[in-house]
């Protein structure tokens, strides 16, 4: 993905989770690339996955799994629904969510 095509991505994700003004900073570039998002104290991990890796469902189920086992005690990374209530989109190609920024080592 080119830089122009990120930057059109990450405002659209911006606007879609309702955190325009963030600060955002590029976190990995593995598999997804992943960008910390900073705003109001609170921290996000803005993961674009590869296009054609996985799908918008496998996405789904994960998010909503890590979602429920969060609300039921087990520390995970929680996802954070859009302003439309869904956990992923597809833009330009690509799938993204936000989840919770849960510090660490790698």
């Amino acid at each position: 993905m080119t830089d122009e095509i990120h930057r059109d991505t990450l405002q659209q994700c911006l606007q879609l989770w309702g955190i325009q003004g963030a600060e955002v900073s590029l976190a990995a570039q593995r598999e997804n690339t992943v960008f910390r998002i900073n705003s109001g104290g609170r921290a996000f991990a803005l993961r674009l996955h590869r296009p054609g890796y996985r799908s918008m469902g496998e996405l789904q189920s994960e998010l909503q799994w890590m979602a429920h086992l969060n609300a039921n005690g087990l520390g995970t990374p929680e996802p954070l629904a859009s302003i439309d209530g869904s956990y992923c989109h597809e833009i330009n190609g690509t799938i993204v969510d936000v989840l919770e920024w849960l510090e660490g080592k790698p």
